[in-house]
């Protein structure tokens, strides 16, 4: 099980993902509040087939 924190912003978010011992799987991403920015979560998302 994995979990994703979403710190959200105005204009820019920032999320993270850990496994369910709490080990980070990677360094957290910024991404801007459009629709580029929603691309490149959704990019992070799929790099951990979720």
């Amino acid at each position: 099980m994995f979990y994703i924190g979403i710190d959200i912003a105005k204009k820019n978010h920032e999320a993270s993902i850990i496994d369910s011992s709490g080990k980070s799987l990677s360094k957290s991403i910024s991404f801007s509040n459009t629709i580029k920015g929603l691309e490149k979560f959704r990019d992070f998302l799929d790099y951990f087939n979720l």
